[in-house]
């Protein structure tokens, strides 16, 4: 790139003035992320700071303009000035995706949680806890007691199911995301653990980004690395603990390793996105075939058939077959009965949701139309088109769900679509200036996140962590008020409260009265303190099913509560 030189009487004048357009156009990007988001609050070395408004980034973006537009016009600089702003956006285009990347790791860091609520969080950082103790089972300590009733899931906890041997206890979801967290959870915890997590979603992005410059040079890297930071579904799921972005990132690190050739990072990152999510596994053979040489697709092959073979080892260990997972057998859960009910839901939740991502298959499109002669610069096109396809083809004949955060078993198609749209826009721009086209896919990359965050903040994402942290509140409330032994009785929390207090607990919502008062009447004759937990939603479902049952405390005000949004309470039986 030819440096840029400035024919002006004064370079320091020339800078200047230029610093005020570049603090101009921060301070609107500021004003844009502000009223996308909500902003932020907080305190910084015990300083309340508090940035809710945009109007304040707008005043200054427009005096800072006012300023620049003022010191032009006098020194006759106006077309100058622009154009050196577009030699700096081009220098600064390649760096996008690395800047977006190191944006999203510290804002999912910062804005997410360790909080193990729910059931898919507490059964990936218990079962973390569980690889870093080096078990394979949890011990079913109820089960033994004297008067146990016979049911399989009376103290199974969300995220867990009972294991083959008696009075144990194995993890229903895939090993994979559970063993990267095992080192991090023996080091530091629940928080340490979420590293990974947060990890993932930088990297997510930062591959995708690779992808599209790959596929489009700069300004397509760009682009698609701001689709992937402009997606709710992303950000709803980098700020808990979930597998979902992991899977994502591991996949569009296999495929970076693609187009660099790289076999055996291909084959590590194949690998470890079967171990976290193994139903996919069959999409490893397009990889493996996109790579170019037989010695490349050998090294693939040997990483994901050990990861395979350890996935299957597991299952056959916990479930009792290779082909069982912990959340059923393969017929249970796919049909192709589900696929005209899961295409209904995909399109709706992609138009309620993901706006940039729909934006992004119509960009493709156009720009396929436009330049129907020129193609993505990848020779494996094909492999890419196929997996993007399988990928989807895989949910469509899932179970179905109803909420659009579901959306997250999409996520290893983003990258390659995110790319395809980031090719699309350079081949839709190829015809302008290099500054020209640089500055375009600037504005865009800002356009696409600032829409992005919006629609994230219109659908409620940014109040994940405040939900979540509910039970952290609790347990840490309840912890110096139990005795031993305690149980607790719970239901959408139970996985959650197990993990943080260590004590065994009790499925309300899957026992029928009868053996409920079984189970209680088993624990209070061995002496057990009991405590039920409950969310505020589950109070009412608990008088419907056990409208009878004889020692119900919920009926009386709770001991402990916690959460704002939504509460989570707990009662200790007398």
């Amino acid at each position: 790139m030819a440096d840029v030189s400035f024919s002006g009487r004064s370079p320091r004048a020339d800078r200047a003035r230029l610093a005020l357009l570049a603090g101009s156009l921060l301070a609107l990007v500021a004003a844009l992320l502000i009223a996308a988001t909500g902003g932020w609050a907080g305190a910084v070395a015990q300083v309340r700071l508090s940035m809710r408004s945009p109007r304040g980034a707008v005043l200054t973006g427009g005096v800072l303009v006012l300023a620049w537009v003022v010191a032009a016009l006098r020194a006759g600089a106006l077309r100058r000035d622009l154009e050196a702003l577009g030699h700096h956006a081009e220098r600064l285009l390649p760096r996008v995706p690395a800047l977006l990347a190191a944006c999203t790791f510290v804002a999912a860091w910062w804005l997410g949680t360790p909080s193990p609520a729910g059931a898919d969080a507490s059964g990936y950082l218990s079962q973390a806890a569980l690889w870093a103790h080096g078990q394979l089972w949890v011990q079913d300590v109820l089960a033994t007691l004297p008067g146990w009733p016979e049911a399989s899931m009376a103290s199974v906890p969300l995220g867990w199911r009972p294991a083959l041997m008696p009075a144990a206890q194995v993890p229903t979801y895939a090993a994979g995301l559970p063993l990267l967290m095992a080192p991090l959870w023996a080091m530091g915890g629940d928080a340490a653990a979420r590293l990974v997590v947060v990890g993932a979603a930088a990297a997510l992005v930062a591959a995708t980004g690779a992808l599209g410059r790959a596929a489009a040079g700069a300004g397509g890297g760009a682009v698609a690395a701001a689709l992937i930071v402009a997606s709710p579904t992303v950000w709803h799921q980098s700020l808990g603990v979930m597998s979902d972005v992991p899977a994502a990132a591991a996949w569009a690190l296999a495929w970076h390793g693609v187009t660099r050739q790289h076999a055996a990072q291909t084959g590590v990152m194949t690998a470890m996105a079967v171990l976290v999510r193994p139903n996919l596994a069959p999409l490893a053979l397009l990889a493996c075939w996109a790579l170019p040489s037989w010695a490349g697709r050998r090294t693939m092959a040997m990483w994901t058939a050990a990861a395979g073979l350890t996935v299957a080892a597991l299952q056959w260990h916990w479930y009792g077959s290779p082909l069982q997972s912990g959340y059923g057998s393969t017929s249970e859960l796919f049909s192709t009965a589900n696929i005209v009910t899961n295409l209904r839901l995909y399109s709706g939740w992609m138009l309620e949701a993901e706006w940039t991502m729909v934006a992004a298959a119509a960009v493709i499109c156009a720009g396929a139309l436009a330049h129907a002669a020129a193609r993505p610069r990848v020779a494996y096109r094909w492999p890419v088109l196929w997996f993007t396809a399988g990928v989807a083809a895989a949910y469509l004949i899932y179970a179905p769900f109803e909420r659009w955060t579901y959306l997250r078993f999409l996520l290893p198609a983003w990258p390659w679509l995110a790319a395809g749209a980031g090719w699309a826009v350079s081949r839709l721009i190829s015809g302008w200036s290099g500054p020209r086209s640089a500055a375009a896919a600037l504005a865009l990359v800002v356009v696409l996140v600032s829409t992005g965050l919006w629609r994230a903040r219109q659908l409620d994402v940014w109040t994940f962590t405040p939900l979540a942290d509910r039970i952290v509140l609790l347990a840490r409330e309840l912890q110096p008020r139990l005795k031993d032994p305690t149980v607790m009785v719970a239901g959408e929390q139970s996985g959650a409260i197990r993990h943080l207090t260590g004590m065994p607990i009790i499925r309300w919502d899957l026992l029928d009265t009868a053996t409920l008062e079984a189970a209680l009447a088993a624990v209070r004759r061995a002496g057990w303190q009991v405590w039920w937990v409950l969310d505020q939603s589950e109070e009412v479902l608990v008088r419907e099913r056990h409208p009878t049952l004889a020692s119900r405390p919920i009926d009386r005000p709770a001991d402990l509560a916690a959460g704002r949004l939504l509460e989570t309470r707990a009662w200790r039986e007398p």
